[in-house]
C-alpha cells in the first residue's frame, strides 16, 4: 500500500494536474468550436427573434440560454463524478446511445416528410 502511494505521488510530481482554469478554458473552447451547438442556438435565435424584439429581451434570452448551459454541464459533472451512475452509465452506454439514435432518426424523417407543407406567415 505505501508502494502504491509512493508511485502516485512520484506520478503526480512528474505530471503536473491542470488547473480549474484549464480545464475550464479548454472546455470552453471545445463548446464553442461545436458546430452542432452554433446552428442549434443559431435555429432558436432565427425562430424565436425577430428585427423589432427589444434588446432586453435579446438579453434575458441570452442570459437563460447560459444559464441553462450551465447548469446542464454541471449537473452532468456531478452525475458522472459519482462512480456508481458512472458504472451504470458504462455497462448501458451501447443500449442507450441507440435509443437516442433511433429517436433522433425518427425525429429526421418526421421534419423531412414534413418538407412540402406550407409554412405560415409571420
Amino acid at each position: 500500500m505505501w508502494l502504491r502511494r509512493s508511485a502516485v505521488t512520484d506520478e503526480l510530481d512528474r505530471h503536473q494536474l491542470p488547473g480549474i482554469w484549464q480545464c475550464f478554458l479548454r472546455g470552453l473552447a471545445t463548446d464553442l468550436s461545436n458546430p452542432k451547438t452554433i446552428l442549434f442556438f443559431g435555429s432558436i435565435f432565427a425562430v424565436a427573434l425577430h428585427r423589432d424584439t427589444p434588446r432586453w429581451v435579446k438579453a434575458a434570452i441570452w442570459s437563460e440560454i447560459v444559464l441553462i448551459s450551465v447548469l446542464w454541464r454541471l449537473a452532468l459533472c456531478r452525475i458522472f463524478s459519482m462512480p456508481a451512475l458512472r458504472n451504470l452509465y458504462a455497462r448501458y452506454a451501447l443500449m442507450i446511445e441507440c435509443f437516442f439514435g433511433a429517436l433522433l432518426i425518427l425525429l429526421g424523417w418526421r421534419m423531412a416528410s414534413g418538407v412540402g407543407r406550407s409554412v405560415p406567415n409571420r
